[in-house]
């Protein structure tokens, strides 16, 4: 019978063709007529499972009766195999699939998944992996394992924490990251992110920045400063950070390779809490003193920031370009919203998420400064009219918040489109440039849906415009975005008075010698 395993004699081909086969060995003459590949006829092994248990003979069988029988004959899988040998795998493999995580904690938070990094770090690791793998599954009974493992994690922290101002206590810092990130995302308790936050707080203080110069401590600790630089953005509170001995510190060692370009950036990063506590001051006081000195402060670190972006210009001076088509990024081809024909591709990963971060730490800047002094009071300052093949803004580009927020997301669509082919990075910020962009563009219709397309299209934002992981773009409400867009005639509004609008060139930082 053709087509049917077991009574037919033809090639494979042809018996998935459901054709006569005409048998022709080694390969069948109708096969290579037709144009097809014979496969032969040798036929796989066919493996079934069948129970096997005391059967009762019964005199009679109607057609119903066995029918129920074969409907409830179901595969025996023998007791001693079981999944549970490689539910560590499997959990550890779902949460490194998660590529915030991944990125953010490469490579301490993977190094603890292999109980490289001590006891407790590897206990919250399995306690943060397995309530992400259960609830994220809707299982329940693995959550209850990890929810075990994180209340042992803590009572075992507890103990230690007293301690910390003894030699090797810094090696608490990875637990502790571990579980805030446990706590942060489960949101079953929402005092014990605070409880991890005050150990991390303490822990750092009393050991002192060089205690975390050596790896693996000081890739945590950079991790570790960007979400206190976070926090402190979000409460918009003044942090020790941005004091120059944890700014040099953590990397004093002589044997220490230094700063990679997104450390650089987020030396400038932490001092911006400062700034809107000091912001916050100065409107609710009018204090001029003070407004004239965080002006100043903020010149300060802007002309830093532009000299890192010159700098990097001359690193990477073809560091992305335009493309008109879509086929290689077919994600983004589920964007709706997108109000460009063409990608932008950036050169490497690596370069895309520092020009990202650039992009936040000018947001941050000039939003402040804005908010402090009239754009149209700013003197016009000399400047290096350099053009650029690149379609990323130079400093000298830059006339409004939301070109720089635009950028963001261009880049973002970027990084969400290329993230699965990319080896794990250290990544310090994933959603907060976008976050970042997000709230200068939520008053544009035209972006706004582009921005949340944008968080829901990935597994791993969805939702964070609207505070699915716990944040959300409206908690980066540390601008007023009355200045997020430039007008076409040169004026800008500033308080309910119209001021000629001029760029603000004294704060773009010149190159210290010519590109080209």
């Amino acid at each position: 019978m053709v087509g049917v395993p077991g009574r037919s004699k033809g090639c494979l081909t042809c018996l998935k063709r459901r054709l006569k086969c005409d048998e022709t060995k080694p390969t069948c003459q109708r096969c290579e007529k037709s144009g097809y590949v014979c496969k032969g006829y040798e036929r796989k092994l066919d493996v079934r499972f069948h129970a096997f248990g005391k059967s009762k003979s019964a005199p009679e069988k109607t057609g119903t009766t066995q029918a129920q029988q074969i409907s409830s004959c179901k595969p025996a899988i023998p007791p001693d195999v079981s999944l549970v040998a490689f539910k560590d795998n499997i959990q550890y493999s779902f949460l490194f699939s998660n590529l915030v995580w991944s990125h953010y904690g490469s490579p301490w938070l993977q190094r603890s998944a292999l109980g490289k990094l001590g006891i407790l770090a590897l206990e919250a690791c399995q306690a943060f992996s397995l309530c992400v793998f259960g609830q994220q599954h809707h299982l329940s009974s693995i959550e209850i394992d990890g929810a075990q493992h994180y209340s042992s994690a803590v009572r075992k922290l507890a103990m230690q924490l007293p301690n910390v101002g003894a030699p090797g206590s810094e090696d608490l810092l990875i637990p502790i990251m571990i579980l805030l990130l446990h706590s942060s995302t489960t949101v079953t308790d929402p005092t014990a992110s605070s409880f991890h936050v005050a150990a991390l707080y303490r822990l750092l203080q009393i050991r002192g920045p060089k205690a975390f110069a050596a790896e693996p401590l000081r890739s945590a600790f950079e991790s570790c400063r960007s979400t206190l630089i976070v926090i402190g953005l979000v409460t918009k509170t003044r942090t020790f950070l941005e004091d120059p001995e944890w700014i040099m510190g953590p990397w004093s060692l002589p044997e220490s390779p230094g700063k990679n370009a997104q450390n650089q950036l987020v030396d400038v990063l932490s001092h911006v809490p400062g700034f809107l506590q000091d912001q916050a001051h100065v409107f609710s006081t009018g204090d001029r003193q003070l407004q004239r000195t965080l002006i100043c402060k903020i010149e300060r670190q802007l002309s830093i920031t532009y000299s890192w972006r010159w700098d990097w210009e001359g690193k990477h001076p073809n560091a992305a370009h335009e493309v008109d088509h879509l086929r290689d990024y077919p994600l983004l081809g589920l964007l709706n919203s997108r109000p460009f024909t063409k990608v932008l591709v950036c050169s490497s990963w690596q370069q895309a998420t520092e020009i990202s971060l650039y992009n936040s730490v000018v947001l941050c800047l000039l939003g402040i400064l804005w908010s402090l002094q009239s754009p149209a009071a700013i003197a016009e300052a000399t400047q290096t009219k350099r053009e650029s093949s690149s379609p990323l803004l130079l400093p000298n580009q830059i006339t409004s918040l939301e070109q720089v927020a635009v950028e963001i997301c261009r880049v973002f669509e970027y990084q969400l489109a290329t993230a699965a082919r990319v080896p794990d990075q250290q990544t310090l910020f994933w959603v907060l440039p976008v976050g970042l962009a997000g709230f200068v563009l939520e008053h544009n219709e035209r972006y706004s849906a582009w921005v949340k397309e944008l968080h829901d299209v990935g597994q791993t934002t969805r939702g964070y415009s609207a505070g699915g992981l716990g944040y959300g773009s409206s908690v980066y409400n540390i601008f007023n975005t009355k200045w997020a867009a430039g007008r076409n005639d040169g004026q800008r509004t500033f308080e309910g008075q119209d001021w000629g609008y001029i760029p603000p060139n004294v704060y773009h930082a010149l190159p210290s010698e010519d590109l080209d």
